[in-house]
């Protein structure tokens, strides 16, 4: 990343240099202003080639050979997701998962988003994410998989409905939640998930807006358990349905994501050879940017990745020349004139 930084800088400082030589010979105004900008659009168009080749090899070559794996390194894989044992349900959808990322929030009112910014009342919101060890099955056999991956790319699911609300109303109620913010859950990182290679570790997260109108509303009594609260008044299917009583007040939107056995999927992250696994992140927001299970087999995301590398590679590439276009054509008269007007708009 290094390297590609400094070629990127270095030909910034090539292309700011003979932009602005040629706009001194044309004697255009705002000389150095410009020449930034026409320097900045064609160093990322032609940064941009870097990707697409990175993209067409990936699209070639989908897959790194576990023969060649080594400890440490970034590797590439696909296949079918297989359970290394019993099977999680989703809280609000049912269904069988190994993963599974969950959201219960309320969108705030159209009086509340109004106003003041910093005066407008946190919207009420609890996350969740549960994962049993799990593996990859390919046609070279099997690998676990070691920490949680963000499942942003897989399609999610809208729980609104009995089921779903039912399902909210008893993960509320009778599980333990941490009081914290999505920033503060990102800051703790290993903190918060830790544990050896492939345990089972739930995350629930409540802001404190959603303990006070779910969990312990003014005047009410205690139906859940939260990091530093007291110990519940109601317990159990009491506690359920006062949960359920308190999400009826309001439209909640109740959102899952899951990783499902037989899904088809590609891997990218570390090898690690003892015990053999693939360390994908430990964290939804904290793994490196090439680490992560994506949906679709390698060759699946290869093709597509190649395509958006060079769909976003030509539109670079169009608006550096549209940019070159309105400066050098003509002598450089739509240019002059679209300056003038700004200073006459000032």
């Amino acid at each position: 990343m290094a390297k590609g930084c400094l070629t990127l800088t270095g030909l910034f400082s090539l292309a700011l240099f003979l932009e602005r030589l040629a706009l001194g010979e044309r004697g255009l105004p705002l000389p150095w202003l410009a020449a930034a900008l026409l320097a900045a659009s064609l160093t990322l168009a032609l940064g941009s080639a870097q990707g697409v080749a990175r993209a067409l090899r990936r699209r070639n070559a989908p897959e790194s050979g576990p023969s060649r794996w080594r400890d440490g390194e970034s590797v590439r894989t696909g296949g079918r997701i297989e359970p290394a044992g019993p099977l999680l349900r989703t809280p609000l959808g049912g269904r069988d998962a190994v993963l599974v990322e969950y959201s219960i929030y309320r969108v705030p009112s159209r009086a509340q988003i109004g106003g003041n910014p910093q005066a407008r009342p946190t919207a009420p919101r609890a996350n969740g994410l549960e994962m049993v060890p799990f593996r990859v099955r390919s046609a070279a056999g099997a690998i676990a998989i070691d920490g949680w991956a963000s499942l942003a790319q897989f399609p999610e699911a809208d729980c609104d409905h009995a089921e779903g609300r039912e399902g909210a109303a008893r993960v509320l109620a009778s599980e333990p939640w941490r009081v914290s913010t999505l920033d503060e859950a990102a800051g703790a990182g290993r903190g918060l998930l830790g544990g050896p290679a492939g345990t089972a570790l739930p995350l629930r997260l409540a802001n404190p807006a959603a303990v006070r109108e779910l969990l312990a509303p003014e005047g009410e009594p205690n139906a859940g358990r939260w990091s530093g609260g007291p110990p519940p008044d109601l317990e159990g299917e009491t506690a359920a349905a006062a949960v359920r009583a308190r999400l009826a007040r309001h439209r909640w939107q109740l959102k899952e994501r899951r990783l499902a056995p037989g899904d088809e999927v590609t891997v990218e992250g570390i090898y690690r050879a003892d015990p053999p696994r693939i360390e994908v992140g430990r964290g939804p927001s904290l793994g490196a940017p090439q680490r992560g299970i994506r949906p679709g087999l390698p060759d699946v995301t290869g093709r597509r990745d190649a395509r958006t590398a060079l769909a976003f590679a030509l539109a670079l590439a169009a608006v550096a020349a549209a940019a070159h276009w309105l400066v050098f054509s003509s002598g450089g008269q739509l240019y002059r004139g679209l300056v003038d007007w700004l200073r006459r708009a000032a």
